[in-house]
């Protein structure tokens, strides 16, 4: 439960990161975080995707595999788009909710 590795990493355009941690670190586990977002419009995470678990293994059900993939993670907007409103009430229509 202690850090053994830290690095930054900044998203491009598309809100794409790419991490590269050397060496195999067998089970340890890299916690993803939100940090700062550039937009102000949109800048409070969204709790449940402000964060995501990677474990630091090349070996992946037996197969050697250097590449891993953390869960989506975002932020908030301020403000809901305008469109929102009509596209959360055609998801629920069928619902039970």
């Amino acid at each position: 439960m202690k850090v053994v590795f830290y690095k930054e990493g900044v998203t491009d355009s598309t809100g794409t990161y790419h991490i590269e941690v050397e060496n195999d670190h067998g089970d340890h586990i890299c916690q993803c975080m939100l940090v700062k977002s550039p937009i102000k419009l949109c800048s409070t995470p969204d709790y449940g995707r402000h964060r995501s678990s990677i474990v630091l293994t090349h070996q992946q059900n037996g197969l050697v595999n250097h590449l891993h993939y953390a869960n989506a993670m975002g932020y908030l907007r301020d403000q809901p788009l305008p469109q929102c409103h009509n596209l959360l009430k055609y998801y629920l229509a069928d619902s039970n909710f």
